[in-house]
């Protein structure tokens, strides 16, 4: 009501682009609303109140970002990029390293350098936004299942803090939840089979020699004719030739080995592929004993 109030009473005074400004205020070149000048963030380079006001600002940085984060080409060189910093080093000039982000200039290798009060700011910030998302958190419902189809077909997957910006919810598409399940699943068995010697002592990426995503698409890459994202699994009662089901068959078992160092190495992306689940289950333990000490020896070699 107060600035509809002035809005109405001042004698609209208004500046180059046409916009209303007086003493307490002025209209955003945005969104056109009049707002008080505390709804505008200050350029202190310039000496002057920025043109759009806050929250016209914060949306299209978030749209920027945004933006930035869906180039396939800038994704790809932000995750091939040298991380040498950790959060806390001081540069020469004094200045402390934040962190990488995908946001900022290629050319700086996406480097986040702050000064020291601005450093300051930003850990009280985070810590305090921390705190006020866990609580929100721990006091959201949560009614969703792991699989729960949505009216619009996307699929339920979990609730993290790390989705905030999404109610705390995590929605899929049904290739990318079958991909996902598919991942999760091959994490588990890696770590229940390694378990058995002591467990993994390095990450799954090094043991698989692929990232999930590049481990999918070569799993894919073997796709034999009829086999989908969709049919992947284990499958109840008798095989089903109309509704066959595949499995990664270990190409050289995993039994054929006795001690963790090779037990790991059959578990390079070399030694996976997708199987029908009825074949799989025929070849049983089944191979050829030069051909797994061929395999190993290669795999030692290339390490």
């Amino acid at each position: 009501m107060e600035q509809l109030t002035l809005f109405e009473d001042m004698k609209q005074p208004k500046n180059k682009n046409q916009l209303i400004i007086n003493d307490e205020g002025k209209q955003c070149l945005s969104c056109e609303e009049f707002k008080l000048y505390d709804g505008f963030y200050f350029d202190k380079r310039n000496n002057r109140y920025t043109s759009r006001c806050k929250e016209c600002c914060r949306l299209a940085q978030r749209e920027r970002d945004l933006e930035k984060k869906n180039c396939p080409e800038r994704r790809n060189l932000f995750n091939s990029i040298e991380r040498k910093y950790v959060q806390g080093e001081r540069r020469a000039d004094g200045r402390l390293f934040w962190g990488y982000s995908i946001s900022a200039s290629p050319k700086k290798n996406f480097e986040v350098w702050l000064k020291e009060d601005s450093f300051d700011n930003s850990i009280e910030k985070r810590d305090n936004w921390c705190l006020k998302r866990k609580d929100q958190y721990l006091n959201k419902e949560k009614k969703y299942k792991r699989g729960y189809v949505r009216d619009d077909g996307m699929i339920f997957w979990e609730y993290c803090q790390r989705h905030a910006s999404n109610d705390f919810e995590k929605w899929v598409s049904k290739d990318d939840f079958n991909k996902m399940r598919f991942d999760d699943t091959m994490g588990c068995n890696l770590r229940s089979n390694l378990g058995k010697f002591g467990g993994k002592d390095e990450l799954r990426e090094d043991i698989f020699g692929l990232n999930k995503k590049d481990f999918d698409d070569y799993i894919e890459s073997l796709f034999e004719e009829g086999m989908t994202w969709d049919n992947w699994g284990t499958w109840v009662g008798k095989w089903d030739p109309e509704n066959p089901r595949w499995h990664v068959d270990h190409i050289i078992p995993l039994s054929s080995v006795d001690n963790i160092e090779d037990t790991k190495l059959l578990w390079h992306y070399t030694n996976l592929r997708p199987m029908w689940g009825n074949q799989n289950l025929s070849k049983g333990k089944k191979y050829c004993k030069k051909e797994r000490d061929s395999f190993l020896e290669e795999r030692r070699s290339a390490k």
